[in-house]
């Protein structure tokens, strides 16, 4: 197989911990694929253009693309977290498509890799993409029941519960997406509901679930070591491994910035105490790169700090789970 073309697109401020996503791809993954970063050239400095060039990263301006009109055709999301420039990342394998790549995948940049990619499990050979596959409900996204029976009229979705797809690291047969026209039908969806639904969250990962639909089940559906989310915990085994290819740092609780105890009890509160378990693992890859302090403060936490993390984790969900039973059992005095 030819080598596969790997972005990532959003805008300048994504620079270091998609630098960070690339290399740790790289180290795991040699000969495997040629690797690309776009966003806008005008924000680009000395200092990035030279290490883009030492790790052999190629860099594409979005300015490029603009025949796609990504910024005219897109609206910014209600949570206002992501800039329009994330929209470039379905222009891409358009892009690569024309410079002779049949295959791509998109990741995100708050991805770090530490383990070997399989590549009969996420190249969408005979399929049109192909991602981490599960299930959502419309209605907790914020899709009101009125859209979802238009939906259900225009023939978007079967039910409020429909397949889902997190787009942080999704592949993509070249060809059959041009031939598709997916990204028309995924502009014009996405349109619709920044026009009637606009508070949905997350509302490109919603526009994208109607995709998978309307692809009538022509994607590969791969394992969650590919797209591990650090809101959830992981089986391991006896000795203390497990099997994670890609973690993913989603939230606003990034590696590269410091820990909130207010907001981890928070967390812990909604049984995701696990948030900050792979937080060195970052720190200690971003750490061997030369730039590094030039675009994180952090540190990776002392063996002692991840003890009294450990510590303040298990005391929070102890105490949360006291109240819960003193709760439970005034319910059942009142009974």
């Amino acid at each position: 197989m030819d080598k596969i073309a790997l972005f990532i697109a959003g805008d300048e401020r994504i620079y270091f911990p998609a630098l960070v996503t690339l290399l740790s791809i790289k180290k795991h993954n040699p000969n495997k694929f040629d690797y690309f970063l776009c966003f806008d050239a005008k924000k680009l400095s000395e200092d990035m253009i030279e290490t883009l060039r030492e790790h052999e990263i190629q860099f594409i301006d979005n300015q490029d693309l603009q025949h796609f009109e990504i910024e005219k055709n897109f609206t910014l999301m209600s949570e206002g977290k992501w800039p329009i420039e994330v929209f470039y990342n379905y222009a891409l394998p358009i892009y690569l498509g024309e410079k002779g790549y049949s295959y791509s995948i998109k990741a995100d940049y708050d991805l770090l890799c530490i383990e070997e990619y399989d590549l009969a499990e996420i190249v969408p050979i005979s399929n049109t993409l192909g991602g981490l596959c599960t299930k959502v409900s419309l209605l907790k996204e914020g899709v009101t029941e009125d859209t979802i029976v238009d939906l259900k009229s225009k023939g978007l979705v079967a039910s409020e519960l429909t397949d889902y797809m997190n787009v942080g690291f999704i592949s993509f047969n070249n060809k059959k997406y041009v031939e598709s026209n997916y990204i028309d039908s995924f502009i014009e969806i996405y349109k619709y509901l920044a026009q009637i639904n606009p508070e949905a969250r997350l509302l490109e990962q919603v526009a994208f679930s109607l995709m998978l639909y309307k692809l009538k089940g022509d994607y590969l559906s791969f394992s969650d070591a590919y797209n591990h989310r650090v809101l959830w915990t992981k089986a391991v085994t006896r000795d203390l491994t497990f099997n994670i290819k890609n973690i993913h740092y989603i939230t606003q609780f990034k590696p590269w910035k410091p820990i909130d105890l207010d907001k981890l009890r928070w967390v812990i509160h909604r049984s995701r105490g696990c948030l900050f378990s792979f937080r060195n693992l970052w720190l200690e890859f971003a750490e061997t790169l030369p730039t590094f302090e030039l675009y994180c403060q952090e540190k990776r936490l002392t063996e002692k700090q991840l003890a009294a993390l450990q510590v303040f984790i298990i005391r929070v969900f102890q105490q949360r789970m006291s109240r819960l039973e003193k709760e439970l059992q005034n319910e059942r005095v009142k009974v």
